[in-house]
């Protein structure tokens, strides 16, 4: 875990997720892979995860930087299940 200047713990990381979802009446499998900041609690809650552990992260997306199109989910709250 690294700290801001400000003295903020901040943690980046990668999720996984895999689901089916529901679209034009069939079912699609869903896979994909998000790049995931946490900052103060959420950090330290993310610094505790392992590999292969479940969550589920509440937050919003936002742009990787200014220059960048690409999103990362910025965790507000983050809960191994």
């Amino acid at each position: 875990m690294r700290m801001t200047p400000a003295g903020l713990p901040t943690r980046r990381f990668t999720v996984a997720h895999e689901s089916q979802q529901p679209e034009a009446g069939l079912a699609r499998r869903v896979e994909c892979r998000m790049r995931v900041v946490a900052m103060g609690a959420a950090a330290q809650a993310a610094s505790a995860l392992k590999e292969g552990d479940a969550v589920v992260i509440e937050g919003f997306l936002a742009k990787a930087s200014y220059r960048s199109e690409w999103p990362v989910l910025h965790a507000a709250q983050l809960k191994v299940i």
